[in-house]
């Protein structure tokens, strides 16, 4: 082992982060991702503020919406929410562009046991702090 690979070992764990014996985990291809999806409703808390999040995408679109709150101007689902597509890029990332032009978002999904998970890089770092994706029943 070099002194490089040492300071950068020493840095992961002295940060808390990674260490050199951690990898990402496998992230899904295009049609691992589209098989667990197509068809399915999520739940999620997003990241960002923590709030329960549901996207149907049973009808071959996706329709969000705020687990207990009804907004927006969507007509899918039931209620208010934001519609939009999704599609699948061959790296595996699962796209969404909402019709309210506001930014679409990619996510990367990997297995973690029996529980999915998703990233927006796939990356060891990003996995780390993935969000538990959950399928409703």
């Amino acid at each position: 082992m070099n002194n490089f690979t040492r300071l950068a070992t020493l840095a992961c764990v002295a940060y808390g982060g990674l260490t050199a014996a951690q990898e990402a985990p496998k992230y899904l291809s295009k049609s691992e991702v589209d098989k667990a999806l197509t068809g399915k409703v999520l739940l999620f808390n997003r990241p960002s503020d923590g709030a329960a999040v549901r996207w149907d995408m049973r009808k071959g679109d996706v329709f969000a919406n705020m687990v207990g709150r009804r907004y927006g101007t969507g007509t899918s689902g039931g209620g208010g929410g934001f519609p939009g597509t999704w599609e699948t890029r061959d790296d595996g990332a699962m796209c969404v562009k909402w019709r309210d032009n506001s930014p679409g978002q990619c996510h990367f999904y990997f297995w973690d046991g029996d529980k999915l998970k998703r990233t927006l890089e796939p990356t060891a770092e990003a996995a780390a702090s993935a969000t538990l994706v959950e399928f409703e029943k």
